[in-house]
């Protein structure tokens, strides 16, 4: 075992037996006694590991005010239910993508980003910006009357039947992880013809 294993392995034993002779020690972690003495230095000075030597009961053992105190080596470390969870998810996320939906979600970034920033120079759009399939367009508002332009692009795109969000002077883009080139294309077209008619108002 490597070095790390064996200073989990002495954490351990210390707490299971409370107390360990050096003996012990060399037999569970096969090593020499130079290299078990290297280790225990090591776990006191530079790990805070609150072990001691009992002379009486010739063993180690961690300090009096660890005594039925769980003293545990830094390191992540998981309760039995925190590892269930995880590895729960871990199997969810595994299957979520068995048809390739983050993967072709990867795969159209680019596309989508491209079509995006295809608005810069719309009418009243003073900035577009994304990060994977997401994307905002930023409006300029009507005077006095602020979020009521990106409301009416977005009551005119849902008449086209396109569904967008706003947030405040912001029309925000979020299609689903099924979406294709042809469904980025109507999405991006209906917003143009929305930002153009929206002019008008």
């Amino acid at each position: 075992m490597d070095r790390t294993e064996r200073f989990y392995k002495i954490e351990m034993l210390i707490r299971h037996r409370e107390c360990v002779s050096f003996a012990a020690l060399l037999e569970a972690l096969e090593v020499s006694p130079a290299t078990l003495k290297r280790d225990l230095q090591y776990l006191r000075e530079r790990m805070d590991a609150p072990i001691e030597y009992d002379a009486m009961a010739n063993g180690y053992r961690f300090g009096q005010q660890w005594r039925g105190t769980k003293h545990e080596l830094p390191g992540v470390w998981f309760s039995e239910k925190e590892l269930h969870a995880l590895l729960t998810m871990h199997q969810l996320m595994s299957s979520l993508d068995e048809e390739g939906l983050l993967t072709r979600a990867t795969e159209l970034q680019g596309y989508f980003a491209e079509a995006v920033h295809s608005l810069k120079g719309e009418p009243n759009v003073i900035d577009v910006r994304n990060i994977g399939l997401v994307g905002g367009i930023e409006l300029s508002p009507l005077p006095g009357e602020p979020a009521k332009r990106a409301f009416n692009v977005f009551l005119d795109c849902y008449e086209q039947g396109v569904l967008v969000r706003t947030t405040g002077d912001t029309v925000a883009l979020s299609p689903p992880l099924i979406i294709e080139r042809s469904h980025i294309d109507r999405l991006i077209e209906t917003v143009r013809a929305a930002l153009r008619r929206a002019v008008q108002l």
